[in-house]
Protein backbone atom coordinates (compact mmCIF):
# COMPACT_ATOMS: atom_id res chain seq x y z
CA UNK A 1 0.00 0.00 0.00
CA UNK A 2 1.33 3.38 -1.26
CA UNK A 3 0.08 5.49 1.87
CA UNK A 4 1.75 9.24 2.71
CA UNK A 5 1.84 7.93 6.79
CA UNK A 6 5.64 7.79 7.89
CA UNK A 7 6.39 4.03 7.98
CA UNK A 8 9.49 2.39 9.66
CA UNK A 9 10.11 -1.13 10.95
CA UNK A 10 13.72 -0.33 12.50
CA UNK A 11 15.36 2.52 13.74
CA UNK A 12 14.92 5.80 12.14
CA UNK A 13 19.12 6.05 11.33
CA UNK A 14 18.06 2.28 8.89
CA UNK A 15 15.15 4.23 7.26
CA UNK A 16 16.81 7.25 6.49
CA UNK A 17 20.46 5.26 5.28
CA UNK A 18 20.44 6.79 2.26
CA UNK A 19 20.19 10.55 3.92
CA UNK A 20 22.82 10.48 6.75
CA UNK A 21 26.26 11.54 6.85
CA UNK A 22 28.99 9.74 8.26
CA UNK A 23 30.01 12.85 9.78
CA UNK A 24 28.02 15.24 11.50
CA UNK A 25 29.90 18.07 10.88
CA UNK A 26 29.02 17.32 7.30
CA UNK A 27 27.27 20.58 5.36
CA UNK A 28 23.48 20.94 4.31
CA UNK A 29 22.50 19.92 7.58
CA UNK A 30 18.97 20.40 8.74
CA UNK A 31 19.35 23.74 10.85
CA UNK A 32 20.36 25.27 7.06
CA UNK A 33 17.18 24.68 6.27
CA UNK A 34 15.32 26.95 9.19
CA UNK A 35 15.07 30.20 9.75
CA UNK A 36 17.52 32.84 11.83
CA UNK A 37 16.38 33.17 15.63
CA UNK A 38 17.56 31.28 18.09
CA UNK A 39 16.75 27.43 18.35
CA UNK A 40 14.79 25.48 21.07
CA UNK A 41 14.81 21.79 20.26
CA UNK A 42 11.90 19.77 22.31
CA UNK A 43 10.15 16.56 21.75
CA UNK A 44 6.82 17.84 20.14
CA UNK A 45 5.82 20.45 18.39
CA UNK A 46 2.60 20.89 21.21
CA UNK A 47 5.22 21.32 23.84
CA UNK A 48 7.37 24.01 21.86
CA UNK A 49 4.24 25.72 21.03
CA UNK A 50 3.18 25.63 24.56
CA UNK A 51 6.87 26.96 25.64
CA UNK A 52 7.21 29.91 23.09
CA UNK A 53 3.80 31.23 24.24
CA UNK A 54 4.58 31.39 28.01
CA UNK A 55 8.14 32.80 27.39
CA UNK A 56 5.43 35.84 25.83
CA UNK A 57 3.45 35.54 28.81
CA UNK A 58 0.72 34.68 27.15
CA UNK A 59 -1.93 33.52 29.39
CA UNK A 60 -5.80 33.59 31.40
CA UNK A 61 -7.49 37.18 29.63
CA UNK A 62 -5.43 36.59 26.14
CA UNK A 63 -6.81 35.42 22.54
CA UNK A 64 -5.21 33.31 20.43
CA UNK A 65 -6.91 33.59 17.04
CA UNK A 66 -6.43 30.82 14.80
CA UNK A 67 -8.14 28.98 11.74
CA UNK A 68 -10.82 26.56 12.53
CA UNK A 69 -9.21 23.98 10.51
CA UNK A 70 -6.25 23.28 12.75
CA UNK A 71 -4.93 20.84 14.55
CA UNK A 72 -5.26 19.70 18.10
CA UNK A 73 -1.86 20.65 18.87
CA UNK A 74 -1.95 24.26 18.31
CA UNK A 75 -5.79 24.33 20.45
CA UNK A 76 -4.71 22.51 23.18
CA UNK A 77 -1.13 24.65 24.12
CA UNK A 78 -3.19 28.09 23.81
CA UNK A 79 -5.77 26.66 26.21
CA UNK A 80 -3.39 24.73 28.51
CA UNK A 81 -1.96 28.32 29.49
CA UNK A 82 -5.75 29.45 30.57
CA UNK A 83 -5.86 31.67 27.01
CA UNK A 84 -8.69 31.27 24.65
CA UNK A 85 -8.47 30.23 20.94
CA UNK A 86 -10.72 32.32 19.04
CA UNK A 87 -11.25 30.82 15.48
CA UNK A 88 -11.07 33.20 12.75
CA UNK A 89 -12.69 32.05 8.90
CA UNK A 90 -9.82 31.38 6.27
CA UNK A 91 -10.09 32.59 2.78
CA UNK A 92 -10.59 30.26 -0.44
CA UNK A 93 -7.68 28.08 -0.48
CA UNK A 94 -7.21 28.28 3.48
CA UNK A 95 -5.19 31.83 2.71
CA UNK A 96 -5.18 33.63 5.86
CA UNK A 97 -8.13 36.25 5.82
CA UNK A 98 -6.88 39.87 7.06
CA UNK A 99 -10.60 40.85 6.53
CA UNK A 100 -11.67 38.57 8.77
CA UNK A 101 -8.46 38.87 11.12
CA UNK A 102 -9.16 42.81 11.22
CA UNK A 103 -12.98 42.22 12.58
CA UNK A 104 -11.29 39.56 15.17
CA UNK A 105 -8.94 41.17 16.88
CA UNK A 106 -9.84 42.91 19.96
CA UNK A 107 -7.91 44.54 22.91
CA UNK A 108 -6.85 40.95 24.60
CA UNK A 109 -5.72 39.75 21.39
CA UNK A 110 -2.13 38.79 21.77
CA UNK A 111 -1.41 36.52 18.77
CA UNK A 112 -2.08 35.20 15.12
CA UNK A 113 -1.26 31.84 14.20
CA UNK A 114 -1.12 30.91 10.63
CA UNK A 115 -0.48 27.58 9.38
CA UNK A 116 1.52 26.62 6.09
CA UNK A 117 -1.15 23.77 5.37
CA UNK A 118 0.88 20.91 3.23
CA UNK A 119 3.82 23.83 2.67
CA UNK A 120 1.25 26.02 1.53
CA UNK A 121 2.84 29.75 1.03
CA UNK A 122 0.87 32.07 2.97
CA UNK A 123 1.14 35.59 2.93
CA UNK A 124 3.47 36.37 5.44
CA UNK A 125 4.58 39.39 4.67
CA UNK A 126 1.51 41.11 4.53
CA UNK A 127 0.51 39.27 7.86
CA UNK A 128 3.44 40.37 9.58
CA UNK A 129 2.95 44.00 8.38
CA UNK A 130 -0.65 43.60 9.73
CA UNK A 131 0.41 42.04 13.12
CA UNK A 132 3.24 44.71 13.52
CA UNK A 133 0.58 47.79 13.41
CA UNK A 134 -1.58 45.96 15.89
CA UNK A 135 1.69 44.95 18.46
CA UNK A 136 0.54 41.45 18.04
CA UNK A 137 2.64 38.64 17.78
CA UNK A 138 2.82 36.38 14.77
CA UNK A 139 3.62 32.60 14.91
CA UNK A 140 3.92 30.54 11.75
CA UNK A 141 2.94 27.11 12.17
CA UNK A 142 5.46 25.49 10.02
CA UNK A 143 4.64 21.53 10.37
CA UNK A 144 4.16 20.57 7.39
CA UNK A 145 6.28 22.61 5.83
CA UNK A 146 9.63 21.39 7.11
CA UNK A 147 12.71 22.31 4.40
CA UNK A 148 10.00 24.43 2.19
CA UNK A 149 11.81 27.76 0.77
CA UNK A 150 9.65 31.15 -0.53
CA UNK A 151 11.15 31.59 -4.41
CA UNK A 152 13.80 33.90 -3.22
CA UNK A 153 15.20 30.76 -1.01
CA UNK A 154 14.33 32.26 2.53
CA UNK A 155 12.77 29.51 4.31
CA UNK A 156 9.36 29.46 5.81
CA UNK A 157 8.95 30.66 9.37
CA UNK A 158 11.04 33.68 8.74
CA UNK A 159 8.87 36.20 8.91
CA UNK A 160 6.85 35.57 12.64
CA UNK A 161 7.87 36.41 15.99
CA UNK A 162 8.23 32.56 15.93
CA UNK A 163 7.66 29.70 13.73
CA UNK A 164 7.58 25.97 14.52
CA UNK A 165 9.06 22.72 12.66
CA UNK A 166 8.04 19.00 13.38
CA UNK A 167 10.03 16.46 12.42
CA UNK A 168 7.77 13.29 12.60
CA UNK A 169 5.67 14.48 9.52
CA UNK A 170 8.39 14.22 6.71
CA UNK A 171 10.86 12.09 8.48
CA UNK A 172 10.46 8.70 10.07
CA UNK A 173 11.21 9.64 13.78
CA UNK A 174 9.35 9.14 17.00
CA UNK A 175 9.49 12.57 18.26
CA UNK A 176 10.85 16.11 17.57
CA UNK A 177 10.22 19.64 16.95
CA UNK A 178 11.90 23.04 16.63
CA UNK A 179 10.58 26.50 17.78
CA UNK A 180 12.98 29.21 16.14
CA UNK A 181 11.90 32.73 18.15
CA UNK A 182 13.26 36.01 17.75
CA UNK A 183 12.48 37.90 21.10
CA UNK A 184 11.19 36.29 24.45
CA UNK A 185 13.34 32.92 23.88
CA UNK A 186 12.51 29.97 25.78
CA UNK A 187 14.82 28.92 28.33
CA UNK A 188 16.35 25.46 26.23
CA UNK A 189 14.90 21.83 27.82
CA UNK A 190 17.40 21.00 30.88
CA UNK A 191 19.33 17.94 29.22
CA UNK A 192 17.63 14.43 29.17
CA UNK A 193 14.31 13.34 28.25
CA UNK A 194 11.18 13.12 30.15
CA UNK A 195 9.66 10.33 30.99
CA UNK A 196 6.23 11.48 28.85
CA UNK A 197 8.31 12.61 26.16
CA UNK A 198 10.20 9.17 26.29
CA UNK A 199 6.69 7.18 26.68
CA UNK A 200 5.33 9.06 23.54
CA UNK A 201 8.37 8.30 21.74
CA UNK A 202 8.14 4.78 22.61
CA UNK A 203 4.34 4.71 21.51
CA UNK A 204 5.18 6.45 18.28
CA UNK A 205 7.70 3.86 18.06
CA UNK A 206 5.31 1.05 17.96
CA UNK A 207 2.79 3.47 15.52
CA UNK A 208 5.33 3.88 13.05
CA UNK A 209 6.15 0.28 12.87
CA UNK A 210 2.12 -0.56 12.63
CA UNK A 211 2.48 1.61 9.43
CA UNK A 212 5.20 -0.31 8.27
CA UNK A 213 2.96 -3.17 8.75
CA UNK A 214 -0.07 -2.19 7.21
CA UNK A 215 1.55 -0.71 4.06
CA UNK A 216 2.94 -4.13 3.41
CA UNK A 217 -0.72 -5.70 2.57
CA UNK A 218 -1.44 -4.43 -0.96
CA UNK A 219 -5.21 -4.09 -0.24
CA UNK A 220 -7.84 -4.84 2.63
CA UNK A 221 -5.88 -5.01 6.30
CA UNK A 222 -8.62 -2.89 8.13
CA UNK A 223 -7.47 -4.93 11.28
CA UNK A 224 -3.76 -3.58 10.33
CA UNK A 225 -5.14 0.03 9.63
CA UNK A 226 -7.08 0.03 13.28
CA UNK A 227 -4.22 -0.42 14.50
CA UNK A 228 -2.20 2.41 13.20
CA UNK A 229 -5.07 4.30 13.87
CA UNK A 230 -5.24 2.95 17.84
CA UNK A 231 -1.42 3.56 17.96
CA UNK A 232 -1.41 6.87 16.69
CA UNK A 233 -4.08 7.70 18.97
CA UNK A 234 -2.52 6.26 22.39
CA UNK A 235 0.73 8.31 21.10
CA UNK A 236 -1.12 11.93 21.19
CA UNK A 237 -2.77 11.03 24.64
CA UNK A 238 0.12 10.43 26.32
CA UNK A 239 1.90 13.66 24.86
CA UNK A 240 -1.09 15.56 25.50
CA UNK A 241 -0.60 15.28 29.49
CA UNK A 242 1.68 17.78 29.72
CA UNK A 243 3.73 20.38 28.17
CA UNK A 244 6.98 20.74 30.24
CA UNK A 245 10.13 21.36 28.12
CA UNK A 246 12.08 18.13 27.07
CA UNK A 247 14.52 17.44 24.23
CA UNK A 248 14.06 15.11 21.51
CA UNK A 249 15.54 11.26 21.96
CA UNK A 250 18.66 10.30 20.84
CA UNK A 251 18.03 8.57 18.00
CA UNK A 252 16.04 11.64 16.59
CA UNK A 253 19.23 13.91 17.76
CA UNK A 254 21.44 11.69 15.67
CA UNK A 255 18.87 12.05 12.41
CA UNK A 256 18.78 16.03 13.04
CA UNK A 257 23.10 16.23 13.26
CA UNK A 258 23.51 13.65 10.33
CA UNK A 259 20.37 14.33 8.04
CA UNK A 260 21.86 15.24 4.31
CA UNK A 261 19.08 17.39 4.21
CA UNK A 262 19.28 18.76 0.98
CA UNK A 263 19.31 15.82 -0.53
CA UNK A 264 16.24 14.71 1.32
CA UNK A 265 14.75 17.80 -0.35
CA UNK A 266 15.76 17.57 -3.42
CA UNK A 267 14.73 13.68 -3.35
CA UNK A 268 11.20 14.54 -2.28
CA UNK A 269 11.18 17.61 -4.50
CA UNK A 270 11.94 15.16 -7.50
CA UNK A 271 8.95 13.04 -6.45
CA UNK A 272 6.14 15.92 -6.19
CA UNK A 273 7.56 17.09 -9.43
CA UNK A 274 6.73 13.88 -10.74
CA UNK A 275 3.81 12.97 -9.18
CA UNK A 276 1.95 16.30 -9.72
CA UNK A 277 2.38 16.20 -13.86
CA UNK A 278 1.08 12.83 -14.32
CA UNK A 279 -1.76 13.93 -12.34
CA UNK A 280 -4.45 15.08 -15.38
CA UNK A 281 -7.84 13.77 -13.58
CA UNK A 282 -9.90 17.64 -14.47
CA UNK A 283 -12.42 16.14 -11.23
CA UNK A 284 -9.20 16.95 -8.74
CA UNK A 285 -8.54 20.42 -7.91
CA UNK A 286 -5.15 20.71 -6.53
CA UNK A 287 -4.25 22.61 -3.33
CA UNK A 288 -1.72 24.04 -1.70
CA UNK A 289 1.22 25.43 -4.02
CA UNK A 290 2.66 22.21 -5.89
CA UNK A 291 4.12 24.59 -8.36
CA UNK A 292 6.65 26.34 -6.11
CA UNK A 293 10.30 25.30 -7.05
CA UNK A 294 11.61 25.48 -3.13
CA UNK A 295 8.34 23.66 -1.82
CA UNK A 296 8.51 20.28 -0.24
CA UNK A 297 5.20 19.47 0.62
CA UNK A 298 4.32 16.72 3.16
CA UNK A 299 1.87 15.38 1.09
CA UNK A 300 0.17 16.73 -2.10
CA UNK A 301 -3.53 18.45 -0.97
CA UNK A 302 -6.15 17.78 -3.75
CA UNK A 303 -9.83 18.72 -3.42
CA UNK A 304 -12.24 15.37 -4.97
CA UNK A 305 -15.98 16.48 -5.69
CA UNK A 306 -18.45 17.14 -3.39
CA UNK A 307 -19.85 13.91 -1.59
CA UNK A 308 -17.00 12.06 -3.42
CA UNK A 309 -14.34 11.58 -1.16
CA UNK A 310 -15.72 8.38 1.22
CA UNK A 311 -15.34 6.20 -2.75
CA UNK A 312 -12.47 7.66 -4.14
CA UNK A 313 -10.63 6.53 -0.98
CA UNK A 314 -12.20 3.11 -1.20
CA UNK A 315 -11.73 2.67 -4.81
CA UNK A 316 -7.94 4.49 -4.74
CA UNK A 317 -7.08 1.38 -1.73
CA UNK A 318 -8.58 -1.54 -3.58
CA UNK A 319 -5.86 -0.30 -6.15
CA UNK A 320 -3.04 -0.37 -3.56
CA UNK A 321 -2.89 3.69 -2.75
CA UNK A 322 -4.44 5.48 0.49
CA UNK A 323 -5.63 8.82 0.36
CA UNK A 324 -5.21 9.76 3.35
CA UNK A 325 -7.32 12.84 5.40
CA UNK A 326 -6.77 15.17 8.28
CA UNK A 327 -10.38 15.50 9.75
CA UNK A 328 -9.73 13.51 13.35
CA UNK A 329 -8.15 16.16 15.80
CA UNK A 330 -8.36 18.87 13.35
CA UNK A 331 -11.93 19.95 12.97
CA UNK A 332 -12.76 23.39 15.16
CA UNK A 333 -15.61 24.58 12.42
CA UNK A 334 -18.71 23.97 14.64
CA UNK A 335 -20.19 27.25 15.73
CA UNK A 336 -17.84 29.37 13.31
CA UNK A 337 -19.32 30.92 9.65
CA UNK A 338 -16.17 29.51 7.73
CA UNK A 339 -17.71 28.20 4.39
CA UNK A 340 -14.02 27.56 3.05
CA UNK A 341 -12.76 25.57 6.20
CA UNK A 342 -15.24 23.69 5.99
CA UNK A 343 -15.13 22.67 2.20
CA UNK A 344 -11.68 21.99 2.85
CA UNK A 345 -12.49 19.48 5.59
CA UNK A 346 -15.12 17.37 3.91
CA UNK A 347 -13.65 17.11 -0.01
CA UNK A 348 -9.91 17.35 0.99
CA UNK A 349 -7.15 13.82 0.39
CA UNK A 350 -3.62 14.05 1.10
CA UNK A 351 -1.60 12.26 -1.96
CA UNK A 352 1.40 10.34 -0.80
CA UNK A 353 4.56 11.69 -2.18
CA UNK A 354 6.95 10.15 0.07
CA UNK A 355 11.15 10.06 -1.14
CA UNK A 356 11.08 6.35 -0.62
CA UNK A 357 8.71 6.13 -3.96
CA UNK A 358 10.34 4.73 -7.22
CA UNK A 359 9.36 4.88 -10.49
CA UNK A 360 6.82 1.76 -10.11
CA UNK A 361 5.13 3.26 -7.37
CA UNK A 362 4.89 6.75 -8.67
CA UNK A 363 3.36 5.19 -12.18
CA UNK A 364 0.66 3.38 -10.13
CA UNK A 365 -0.34 6.08 -7.83
CA UNK A 366 -0.83 8.34 -11.02
CA UNK A 367 -2.43 5.96 -12.65
CA UNK A 368 -4.71 5.38 -9.98
CA UNK A 369 -5.91 8.99 -9.28
CA UNK A 370 -6.53 9.82 -13.25
CA UNK A 371 -9.30 6.68 -13.21
CA UNK A 372 -11.17 7.98 -10.42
Amino acid sequence: MISCLRACSGSPADALAAWLAADPAAGNRLVDFLPRGELRWFASGRMALFQGLAAQGIGAGDDVLVPPYVAAGVVDPIRALGARARFVASGPGLVADVAALNAACGSRTRAVVVVHHLGQAQPVEELARWCRARGVMLIEDCAQALFSRHPDGTPYGSHGHMALFSLTKQLPVTDGAVLVARESIPPAPAEGVSSTAAEAARLMGVHLAAVDAACREQTGGEDAWRAVASTYRRAYDVLSRDFAASLPTAATADVIARLDASAFADRRRSVVRRVAAGIVNPALSAFGDWQLPLSVPMALGALVPAGKRSDWVARAERAGVQLSTLVDLWDYTEGVDCPNDIDHRDRHVLIPVGENLDGADIDLLVRTINRL
